[in-house]
């Protein structure tokens, strides 16, 4: 049994000692997409649920959708998916997954979340025109139909030359380019203020996660740029220090059962003790390895390495 034990161990050992880190400082916080060539995922974004909180600040929470898309929610419950991410100019650019936005507009409000529209928002309203009608900078092509047209267009723009339309409908306080569906909507954020990091090929990052206190920037440091990952990448979450301390436990405890030398490994009895007792009394294990060179350089007879370990009975 002993021996399927540690072999389950060899397996997990990467993935855990892997994730651990700093005592899972930062832990699961590499940079990731959710496809290939998605906008890479950092600080102050986090994705979830693959990340935990301290990877990201709040309110910059995404996710990736069915279709492998990033997808960024606004307070109303409207989802976007995000083309890309301007890490040094603070500018996120978002459209409608069903390609018309002028849908979703009464939910498309920013003021509740932290992010503020780039372009200065305005009073639009929507015309409902015959074809021949073109006196109209943006159509709606979403919101027309077989013989009528829907047009955007800014208050106070429009002069009584207008025939054939209906107003239909106002909107306070949006950009234009929401009813255009040729472009990106661009969102802006303000804090946490990374463009220095940034710019210079660093990243934001928290000096310490304060789950209590109201977050400020004078928590956050510049650090250098963690490796980037693809989709949910294969490993333990580890998300509360008593889960870190786990996992440090086993990792020391697995050391001391992995050493080549039978005479070095714990008996059962001890390993069951170690791993009932606290993590923080235990010691760093010897290098694996060393007990290899120890013995060839003993009187003892060299004892063959063939790449897998001896069976270990129960005590």
């Amino acid at each position: 049994m002993a021996y399927y034990f540690f072999q389950y161990f060899l397996m997990l050992f990467p993935i855990i000692t892997g994730r651990l880190g700093v005592e899972g400082a930062n832990d699961g916080c590499k940079i990731t997409k959710c496809r290939e060539n998605g906008p890479p995922i950092r600080f102050p974004f986090r994705l979830r649920p693959n990340q935990p909180k301290h990877c990201g600040y709040p309110g910059f929470e995404l996710s990736c959708n069915h279709m492998k898309q990033t997808v960024l929610e606004l307070p109303v419950a409207v989802e976007v998916v995000v083309d890309e991410i301007d890490y040094i100019s603070q500018i996120i650019y978002v459209h409608d997954p069903h390609n018309c936005f002028p849908a979703e507009v009464p939910g498309l409000t920013v003021s509740a979340s932290v992010f503020n529209y780039l372009e200065m928002p305005g009073n639009i309203a929507l015309f409902n025109c015959s074809p021949a009608e073109r006196k109209f900078s943006i159509m709606v092509s979403c919101l027309s139909g077989p013989g009528y047209q829907i047009y955007a267009e800014h208050y106070g723009s429009l002069t009584d030359e207008i025939t054939n339309c209906v107003k239909i409908h106002n909107f306070s306080s949006v950009p234009i380019t929401l009813f255009d569906n040729r472009q990106s909507v661009q969102l802006s954020w303000s804090k946490p203020n990374c463009s220095m990091c940034e710019s210079k090929g660093k990243m934001c990052s928290w000096k310490k996660y304060n789950t209590t206190a109201a977050a400020g920037e004078t928590e956050l440091e510049c650090v250098q740029m963690p490796k980037t990952t693809t989709g949910e990448e294969l490993g333990i979450k580890i998300e509360e220090e008593d889960h870190a301390q786990i996992a440090k436990k086993l990792t020391i405890v697995g050391l001391f059962c992995i050493q080549w030398s039978p005479l070095d490994r714990p008996p059962m009895k001890t390993v069951v003790q170690m791993l009932e007792g606290k993590g923080d009394m235990l010691t760093m294990p010897p290098n694996p390895f060393a007990s290899i060179s120890r013995h060839k350089s003993s009187n003892k007879p060299a004892r063959a390495i063939n790449g897998e370990l001896e069976f270990i009975s129960e005590v």
